[in-house]
């Protein structure tokens, strides 16, 4: 009966290593495929800041030369006020001049 009893014992020692060393082992595998999965997504999210920054700075690229273009036409409308008296156009100076030349005169061309 003693025998037996150790036998027992034994075998439930046995099975609770098992156990346990499977759920360890499980454990450690779970833990992988996360970190795994987590440096994939940070990945993605790196290039899609990276992205982010290539297109502010092309933008920043196009605002400064906006900004430098606004400011030199600027300059140069406040030297032709103050150095040569230039003021801006009013409607009655503009005058308007058709493109196209009229029909009948085309046609006095091509017949001519």
């Amino acid at each position: 009966m003693k025998a037996r009893m150790l036998k027992l014992i034994n075998d439930g020692v046995r099975v609770g290593l098992w156990t346990v060393l499977l759920t360890g082992v499980g454990s450690i595998l779970m833990f992988h495929v996360w970190n795994q999965y987590q440096i994939m997504d940070i990945g993605y999210r790196i290039a899609e800041v990276t992205t982010e920054h290539r297109q502010l700075l092309e933008r920043n690229k196009k605002l400064a030369i906006e900004a430098a273009v606004v400011g030199r036409t600027e300059r140069l409308s406040s030297v032709a006020r103050e150095r040569y008296g230039l003021a801006p156009i009013g409607p009655e100076q503009v005058r308007l001049i058709s493109a196209l030349p009229d029909e009948h005169a085309l046609l006095n061309v091509v017949e001519n």
